[in-house]
């Protein structure tokens, strides 16, 4: 991504982050929409088909905090709690989802919606950074190979990442 998005406001980011996802996974057999709808509280950002596997992807841009332990979602608008809620349901009711995360620096993180639902409730605008990494999958998002991975782990997991 050409564009600086440490100079954006959160919306903005998450815009960029969601515009990025698109394009690079787009030509890939998969089926991308974008819900924006402000009564529809707890929706996730994205409902997507992954060769037959359905997902709820909810998209969050923190800015990184400066000391590692930290929470990444400190004053960044993590998760709000219908959104856990819809992740939790989902998850029970055997659905996919994951929370995507994309920082500044060209890094993604993926957290399956079963993490998410095993966690404690509230627990993951907790989380430090280094907590995100232990739980979900890193990328760079610098180049083709990295939206391949990308692309073949919602493709190869029908009930979840893990």
């Amino acid at each position: 991504m050409s564009d600086n998005i440490f100079n954006k406001s959160k919306s903005d980011r998450e815009a960029s982050a969601k515009k990025e996802f698109q394009k690079n996974m787009r030509g890939t057999g998969t089926r991308i929409t974008f819900i924006e709808h402000k009564s529809a509280s707890g929706i996730p950002d994205c409902n997507a088909c992954f060769a037959g596997a359905e997902w709820w992807i909810e998209f969050k841009a923190p800015v990184a905090p400066k000391r590692d332990n930290t929470p990444l979602f400190g004053s960044n608008h993590g998760l709000t709690a219908q959104q856990e809620a819809f992740m939790r349901s989902q998850v029970r009711a055997g659905g996919n989802c994951a929370l995507y995360v994309r920082l500044p620096n060209k890094t993604i993180i993926i957290v399956d919606g079963v993490d998410i639902e095993s966690a404690e409730p509230g627990i993951i605008n907790k989380w430090p950074l280094t907590k995100f990494s232990e739980n979900g999958f890193l990328y760079s998002a610098n180049d083709s190979f990295t939206w391949r991975m990308i692309n073949h782990l919602f493709k190869s997991r029908s009930t979840g990442l893990k």
